[in-house]
């Protein structure tokens, strides 16, 4: 009996896959794994509660990066149930009821049987979105195992395997290492991860201004600078929010003339920056404003080509159906 080949070649346009979608647009992709890291007290547990809320709601992060509206399932493991009775009173999320917590007595990953609950209780819920805080809390040998691919890579295919089966975004929040250059830990963390997060202080500005470095095989390596005074009061620097602001509405006007393309065109005739093209492109979808359609390519390889919405389009894409331009 012959067995199944184990290499299968196809032509570019016969390859599928499942469209991109974001949990939050250009910051964590849906079905994939995404690190969150940083040095202590820089409020990477307080921006991933941000990220948290505006996925539980669906309303845009920052006000500028849009969400796609689901459950939330938060491991908030790294701080007693005080604090996150308190963080949940301060971001009105205490009677939000599309979000499940466990907090640290209530998770024991020592069990031989918490993988399973966890893939369990995923496959149950289906959440849009699970935060895990922190990874080095879900090694049994301790925080020194982050160094030891051998420790890592059970734990990392785990997480990976939630991804896959479920199609939910997981992030996962580490540290940074003494240098503050990368995440720390083994190589196979960083490898595991399709998107990397990287939240760091401002030199001389520490107290209210935070970077986030976002770099992964998604989108172009870019820095958002944010405003940061406390749970719940995260906002994008006035220069960004100002440029994505001129983006959005030279891409309006692009439209307003009739014209189409895919996201790439776009950038490329308005002289903006891909990703801020791509976000303002979701915002005036979800505004109604635009449209996107899938158009066969000269070899059958679909694009995606966005144009002014003049009346009602059933044929359309919605928001978690866009492929990249």
């Amino acid at each position: 009996m012959m067995s199944e080949s184990a290499l299968t070649l196809r032509k570019p346009w016969e390859v599928q896959a499942a469209s991109l979608e974001w949990a939050i647009d250009q910051i964590i992709p849906s079905g994939m794994l995404t690190l969150l890291s940083g040095k202590d007290k820089l409020g990477k547990t307080l921006l991933a509660w941000e990220f948290c809320r505006s996925v539980l709601h669906g309303t845009p992060f920052v006000g500028h990066f849009p969400a796609m509206q689901g459950t939330v399932v938060f491991l908030a493991l790294d701080d007693p149930a005080t604090v996150t009775i308190h963080r949940l009173d301060c971001l009105g999320l205490s009677e939000a009821a599309n979000l499940e917590i466990a907090t640290p007595g209530e998770c024991d990953v020592a069990n031989s049987l918490f993988w399973n609950d966890l893939g369990r209780a995923i496959d149950e819920i289906r959440p849009r979105l699970l935060i895990v805080d922190a990874l080095y809390l879900m090694l049994p040998g301790g925080a020194e195992s982050m160094n030891q691919a051998g420790g890592m890579a059970p734990v990392m295919n785990e997480f990976n395997k939630i991804c896959e089966s479920s199609g939910t975004a997981v992030l996962l929040i580490t540290h940074d290492t003494k240098s503050g250059e990368s995440v720390a830990g083994s190589f196979v963390i960083r490898a595991a991860a399709k998107q990397i997060l990287r939240l760091a202080a401002v030199q001389n500005d520490e107290k209210t201004k935070r970077v986030l470095h976002v770099e992964g095989k998604l989108v172009e390596r870019t820095e958002w600078m944010f405003h940061f005074k406390g749970p719940g009061e995260w906002t994008l620097g006035d220069i960004q929010a100002e440029e994505l602001a001129r983006t959005l509405a030279a891409v309006r006007g692009w439209l307003d003339q009739g014209q189409e393309g895919t996201s790439v065109d776009i950038a490329e005739a308005l002289n903006k920056r891909r990703i801020n093209v791509d976000i303002a492109l979701k915002q005036l979808l979800e505004e109604g404003y635009a449209i996107a359609k899938r158009v066969q390519g000269a070899k059958g390889r679909p694009r995606i080509v966005y144009e002014k919405n003049y009346g009602p389009a059933p044929e359309t894409l919605g928001m978690g159906q866009q492929m990249a331009g």
